[in-house]
């Protein structure tokens, strides 16, 4: 171990006396991120550290560097999965989440598919970022369940989902899903034109 790694494995262990390590003293690059992956996924991270690091990410891919980026994502994904239901995430961490999946979802490998899913699964978005996701449904599984399993009732995707409802050929396999996003107080008129299974399905979508 050279004497820089002995230098950041004794910052790590001090860090770990403290509530929260810093983060962003301590990360200043992509490399960083990776050579410092096994301290970083069990950190306790603050707002700005995701920032920070979500920042050196997107920074290295408009750069066009080269880095271990399956890694890096893997790390982001760990931090995100263990972030605390109760604490939200401010809207510009979100936006820097939405970049990269815009980004990586039209890559070729799945592991970075689902790394990217799973850091927006469950997030606010913005109505532009609503509006892509709506231009986009038809591309990815991952791009449409964003949609169909997005954090409460939302008019833009209310609408999307009557839209695509009136087309009795569209998305044949996820109707349940998404005659289940137009259940408020009462089923929905168009229901009339789906099956009763669907409509079944549906109903228990609307209560899981």
């Amino acid at each position: 171990m050279s004497v820089e790694q002995l230098k950041m494995e004794l910052r790590w262990r001090l860090a770990k006396l403290r509530r929260a390590p810093a983060i962003v003293g301590m990360m200043s690059s992509v490399d960083d991120i990776f050579a410092n992956r096994y301290h970083l996924r069990d950190a306790r991270c603050t707002p700005k550290d995701l920032k920070h690091l979500l920042d050196l990410v997107l920074s290295a891919i408009s750069e066009g560097w080269r880095f271990r980026q399956t890694e890096c994502l893997k790390v982001l994904k760990r931090i995100i999965k263990r972030w605390p239901s109760h604490r939200s995430f401010p809207l510009d961490v979100t936006d820097r989440l939405f970049q990269l999946y815009t980004h990586y979802i039209y890559s070729t490998s799945e592991e970075t598919h689902w790394a990217v899913s799973v850091m927006l699964k469950g997030r606010i978005l913005r109505d532009e970022q609503i509006h892509w996701f709506i231009e986009h449904y038809e591309d990815s599984d991952h791009i449409l369940n964003r949609l169909l399993r997005y954090p409460g009732r939302h008019p833009l995707i209310c609408a999307w989902a009557r839209k695509v409802l009136r087309d009795s050929s569209a998305l044949p396999k996820r109707r349940s899903e998404l005659l289940g996003l137009l259940i408020d107080d009462s089923i929905p008129r168009m229901a009339s034109k789906e099956s009763s299974k669907i409509l079944a399905w549906a109903i228990d979508l609307f209560f899981y």
